[in-house]
């Protein structure tokens, strides 16, 4: 009995042995799974935070030209003085009063910002020395102006199509814009479906994406945020291929006061399914031209069309689709915009898109976040 005793302590040992390889195994791949997985985590934190400053960006870019809406560093002082000369009185008005005096030049200045970085990617690289970072943000701004307001198709509670001067404009516009949807989704009826929605619809919309939610409507699943082409020129129409792409909350939205759209802001995805062709990229120069003869207040497009829109858009007043033009805003008052924002640290890449709104008060226009959605 005590000659088979003799081997316990052996077969401890190597018991013992094997749960501290065990362990120290265990310990070993989940420090390394550890060492992984921190970096990338920082990397995920820094890149959400770079795709958030892209909004900032883009609200500079919003606000450029409201510099005017500011006094001197002085102003405060000089409030105090007693200026008895009404010369004198005259040009020390306020950023802001020259700017009521002058609202033209505001909406001209914003429009010339836009004209210039809407609807593309604007790239800003970042580098340790310079900014504490290295990584990269890039956004694209398009306004919310330039596409079709779903909530001004259906009166809900009259359920009927709203009308322009008592005629069927809008289901008009409707059939037209469908039939061109179409072409991208063979044996898909997009008119049956959207007006059955609509018809349907017992509230108002608060989002495109609210169109998501009707099975027969999901063929825009895979195409909801506008996402402008990487390292190539944006793709056009082509009734031969159908290789372009449009984009649910790029042809509709929720967002605009009315039914009118801004021919001046016109979406990637309207412009594709009017047959317009955007690809030449304007100067700082040939957008002053464009704009120094124009008043954006009370515009009549079929004779200033062609002297403007037509070498932006490639397409002649008169070769409009007709069922459109009744719905061209001849004011030009954006209000609501969409930014899409990218943040890239290291491997990572955090997207988002944002709805700004554009508001005026009293010392000057602001911009607030009304949505942010991560993509």
């Amino acid at each position: 009995m005590k000659h088979m005793q003799r081997g316990y302590i052996l077969f401890l040992t190597i018991s013992v042995l094997a749960v501290m390889t065990i362990i120290v195994t265990q310990i070993f791949y989940i420090g390394g799974a550890y060492n992984l997985y921190v970096p990338l985590t920082f990397e995920r934190e820094k890149a959400k935070q770079l795709a958030l400053s892209g909004i900032s960006i883009a609200t500079a870019q919003l606000l450029s030209q409201d510099k005017q809406f500011y006094g001197s560093k002085d102003s405060s002082k000089e409030a105090g003085k007693d200026t008895k000369d009404p010369k004198d009185a005259s040009e020390k008005k306020s950023d802001t009063e020259k700017l009521k005096d002058n609202p033209e030049k505001n909406k001209k200045d914003l429009l010339k910002t836009l004209l210039l970085v809407q609807n593309q990617w604007q790239e800003f690289n970042l580098t340790t020395p310079k900014d504490g970072i290295d990584g990269k943000i890039k956004i694209c701004i398009t306004c919310e102006s330039g596409k079709i307001n779903l909530n001004a198709l259906y009166n809900i509670s009259q359920k009927a199509f709203y009308s322009i001067d008592s005629k069927d404009t809008t289901e008009l516009m409707i059939k037209m814009m469908t039939d061109r949807i179409k072409e991208f989704y063979k044996n898909i009826d997009v008119q049956i479906i959207l007006i059955d929605i609509l018809k349907k619809q017992k509230q108002p919309f608060s989002t495109p994406m609210d169109l998501l939610s009707h099975k027969k409507f999901s063929f825009f699943a895979d195409t909801v945020f506008y996402v402008p082409s990487e390292g190539k020129k944006q793709e056009k129409f082509d009734d031969t291929t159908q290789s372009s792409k449009i984009y649910l909350a790029d042809i509709f939205t929720t967002y605009a006061d009315d039914f009118h759209i801004d021919p001046w802001l016109l979406s990637p995805s309207m412009q594709v399914l009017l047959g317009f062709k955007s690809d030449k990229k304007l100067k700082k120069e040939d957008i002053d031209m464009m704009l120094e003869k124009i008043s954006l207040t009370d515009v009549a497009w079929d004779t200033t069309w062609d002297t403007s829109l037509k070498e932006l858009y490639g397409k002649e007043y008169k070769a409009l689709p007709k069922e459109i033009v009744p719905f061209l805003s001849t004011k030009f008052e954006p209000r609501v915009f969409s930014v899409v924002c990218y943040g890239k640290v290291g491997r990572i890449e955090q997207k988002l898109l944002a709805i700004l709104e554009r508001s005026t008060e009293d010392k000057g226009d602001v911009v607030m976040v009304k949505k942010i959605y991560w993509l």
